[in-house]
């Protein structure tokens, strides 16, 4: 039984850090700028919508200042 989570567990972690690689470097939106942990994971928003409360559409903004009019915040897969 430990066998199995302990393999769930580390296929689990390939697959997030492969994702998130290719969301970084190789997904089509990649070149364009924004907040990498938004780009790469869905815990950015996360903890903006959940943890602070709905926060997430201010966050957006300030990043639109920040990075100009094009933004890349969120890859939809």
């Amino acid at each position: 039984m430990y066998y199995f989570i302990a393999l769930l567990t580390v296929f689990c972690l390939i697959y997030t850090s492969v994702l998130a690689v290719y969301r970084l470097y190789f997904a089509p939106l990649a070149g364009f700028p924004g907040h990498r942990l938004a780009a790469a994971t869905g815990w950015y928003e996360f903890w903006y919508d959940f943890v602070l409360g709905g926060k997430y559409i201010f966050e957006i903004e300030k990043m639109h200042k920040k990075y100009g009019k094009s933004l890349f915040y969120k890859l939809n897969l």
